[in-house]
């Protein structure tokens, strides 16, 4: 009898508390759900989360609501990124109307962070050009890089005429730029062990997938209203963790200034060895012919590349002006354009651009004369202290002109800028910037042979104006509206004053 009701009583308790642990594990997701939904109801919840934000990105983040539920993901709605701490008294750079994420809860389990689906709606991105230059002034503030304390200031090179009367840097100089090709876009691979065969890259145990949709970008300039690039209605699929698979990105609008624009771009997209890549050739955009390259590899620091190639073509500028004439004629034009680094850490970026050209006119529109040019080159290179302008020419039987300088992120620039013109010419060009203004002069002197004459011209950011050395006595004029002055144009110009 006793054992009887020990047995009673055990079998009482034991399923009282398989009751009990089915309850809990029951009931404690959707106490979970209560809670956290109550918690980011609060300021408090979306405030953790703005905090979180800001450190990544480093720009003031706003957070209008938060939800979520195991069943149906996490969204996130209407989201502002500032560009300063005050966000109730500036306009967003940045708003978000919608953000779906659905996590991958087999993941989780697995000690990863992976997403099933991830959606973002309604994106509206607008940043002058004027912000973006404080925005990372401030950061290389907050994130100094370690420079050369005593920076060599630009020197024109060294320029000879030759015996066919083109002029061109003496042997012993460094090669010129097109003699050397710009590297294409390489993102690191995974290491291998030398001694083994290199093994493929594990395929993911989970797939996802970003859905971009009504996204609308612009870049534009505060001072220029004329300049702004525009993206509208950028949408896709890109595919994400898993096998190799195929998505698409696309644009239904892109546009430069008022005046030129182009509908309906596609880009594919691959995924496949933990890596995104985009790639479309014989694209034309504006009348120009384009290649496209772009990949992101999912390893440390996010690296990713860009590369744009622009193959040997004709061109025809006559769109940009419309029904204006055109001020410039340029036959032929190739370039190569690569940007590398790593999206987690924007200080890692660098670029190069190389671009050739040749049979170049410049009309002027004061006397209605032409300025040939034969051919010329421009090599510039991106870091993250600003851009180099390691060697910028243009050659022609009259004249030539050559250039180099460095513009930082921080508002310094300098440059070089030397002349070389038959004398004839460089009578010219004395004649007629001393016609445009009192305020300028220009002489010239010899070069190493008789028939050529040259001139350096100094450009420097000074107490943030750009300035140059083209006034009486190679005083420092302001370079905007001393060129406007050159070129016919109203001008507020006025002569410096003599010591």
């Amino acid at each position: 009898m006793v054992v009887a009701r020990v047995a009673f009583f055990q079998k009482k308790v034991f399923g009282l508390r398989l009751r009990t642990w089915l309850l809990f594990f029951v009931l404690t997701p959707f106490v979970l759900w209560g809670l956290l939904n109550l918690i980011f109801w609060t300021g408090w919840g979306t405030g953790f989360l703005e905090k979180r934000v800001e450190a990544r990105v480093g720009l003031a983040c706003e957070i209008e609501s938060v939800s979520w539920a195991p069943w149906a993901g996490v969204n996130v709605g209407n989201v502002g990124i500032h560009p300063s701490g005050e966000t109730s008294s500036e306009s967003p750079l940045f708003e978000i109307d919608r953000l779906h994420l659905d996590p991958s809860w087999l993941s989780f389990t697995k000690g990863e962070i992976r997403w099933e689906r991830l959606e973002v709606g309604a994106v509206k991105g607008r940043v002058s050009i004027e912000q973006l230059k404080e925005i990372l002034a401030k950061y290389h503030e907050n994130h100094p890089v370690k420079v050369i304390s005593n920076p060599v200031k630009p020197v024109a090179p060294l320029e000879i005429k030759t015996e066919d009367g083109v002029v061109a840097t003496p042997k012993k100089s460094k090669p010129s730029p097109d003699q050397e090709a710009v590297p294409p876009v390489v993102v690191p691979q995974r290491k291998q062990d030398s001694g083994k065969k290199s093994e493929a890259v594990p395929v993911d145990d989970f797939r996802g997938i970003i859905i971009l949709e009504d996204m609308d970008l612009e870049l534009y300039s505060e001072e220029h209203s004329e300049f702004s690039i525009r993206l509208d209605d950028v949408a896709g699929e890109i595919p994400i963790w898993g096998e190799s698979r195929e998505g698409e990105l696309r644009v239904g609008e892109v546009a430069l200034g008022s005046r030129l624009s182009e509908k309906s771009l596609n880009f594919p997209v691959t995924w496949g060895e933990r890596a995104l890549r985009l790639e479309k050739a014989g694209m034309k955009i504006f009348g120009v012919d384009l290649n496209v390259k772009g990949v992101i590899r999912l390893s440390a620091g996010l690296p990713a590349g860009l590369q744009i190639d622009l193959p040997d073509q004709q061109m025809d500028l006559s769109p940009i002006y419309m029904s204006q004439n055109s001020p410039v004629e340029l036959a032929h034009l190739s370039s190569r354009n690569t940007l590398r680094g790593q999206l987690l850490n924007p200080r890692s970026f660098n670029g190069q651009s190389l671009t050739k050209f040749k049979g170049l006119v410049l009309h002027d529109p004061k006397d209605g004369g032409d300025v040939r040019f034969e051919s010329g080159l421009a090599a510039f290179q991106l870091s993250a202290s600003g851009i180099v302008a390691k060697d910028l020419r243009v050659i022609g039987e009259e004249d030539s002109i050559l250039m180099n300088g460095f513009v930082t992120t921080g508002g310094q620039a300098a440059a070089t800028v030397r002349i070389v013109s038959s004398p004839e010419r460089a009578s010219s060009h004395e004649k007629r910037i001393r016609n445009s203004s009192q305020a300028l002069e220009l002489s010239f002197l010899p070069l190493v042979t008789p028939d050529r004459e040259y001139r350096d011209v100094r450009i420097e950011a000074r107490s943030g104006t750009l300035m140059m050395d083209l006034g009486i006595d190679e005083q420092w004029v302001p370079l905007v509206p001393s060129v406007r002055a050159i070129l016919g144009k109203s001008s507020q110009l006025k002569a410096p004053r003599l010591p």
